[in-house]
């Protein structure tokens, strides 16, 4: 039921953030009589019949920038993120080579392979 419910959320939420210009469309078309009579620049100059086109407009551009600033601050805290490190401290302990039996100088070995590197002979 939780996964269910959490699926639910992320959907709406990735579909939201895709629909807010039709969102302001359909606001606009709901009020539109209310914009035309109110809230137009151009209702004074009913030749130009604007019907509250420029405020839809606005309106979209205003959803637009708002998009790109969200985008921006995601990919600033995204990038942030990344670029954040935390210093960590690697002490090797004595008590591991003891349990190995080995002494601190001895951790490693290193052989050349003679047989596979050689120079050809002629």
């Amino acid at each position: 039921m939780l996964h269910r419910f959490i699926a639910i959320s992320l959907i709406c939420t990735v579909i939201s953030s895709n629909l807010t210009s039709f969102m302001v469309f359909a606001m606009f078309k709901l009020n539109q009589s209310y914009i035309i009579r109110e809230l137009c620049e151009n209702r004074a100059k009913p030749a130009m019949q604007c019907n509250g086109k420029c405020y839809l407009k606005k309106k979209l551009k205003q959803a637009e920038q708002n998009e790109q600033k969200q985008e921006q601050q995601v990919r600033k805290n995204f990038m942030q993120e990344g670029f954040v490190q935390e210093k960590k401290e690697f002490k090797f302990s004595h008590i591991l080579l003891d349990i190995l039996h080995l002494p601190p100088g001895q951790l490693y070995s290193f052989q050349t392979p003679s047989l596979i590197f050689h120079p050809p002979r002629v």
